[in-house]
């Protein structure tokens, strides 16, 4: 299961100015939203703090680890101003916003992956 914050992305955070409404995961998604969208950074009510085109997706993947709970990647996807090389076919970085055409070779990413431990007594 993947989920994308961005703009265009499928959460309901495009164009959202704050999150009070929300709470719980609603609440950090909606604030990774606004964070990658450049909300903290405003000039002339226009946000200038973030990657041009910036996307975030959380993929949840089954853990391969047998001590874990949990497995996930975070990934944030932007447009980069010179063409270089795209991320490999495959990756997570290739998956995150793949509907959105940044041309070829101006994609650009950044992945961490997340293992949620088994924590027994």
């Amino acid at each position: 299961m993947t989920t994308t914050v961005g703009p265009d992305g499928d959460t309901g955070y495009t164009g959202v100015s704050d999150c009070e409404t929300e709470t719980g995961a609603e609440l950090q998604v909606c604030q990774w939203a606004l964070a990658i969208s450049g909300a903290a950074e405003q000039i002339a009510g226009s946000k200038i703090g973030a990657m041009l085109g910036a996307r975030g997706c959380i993929v949840s993947v089954s853990p391969s680890q047998l001590d874990a709970l949990g497995e996930y990647y975070v990934v944030v996807v932007w447009q980069g101003l010179v063409p270089t090389a795209d991320p490999a076919t495959g990756s997570y970085a290739a998956g995150c916003a793949s509907d959105n055409d940044y041309g070829t070779g101006l994609k650009r990413a950044a992945v961490v992956r997340v293992l949620v431990p088994k924590l027994d007594a």
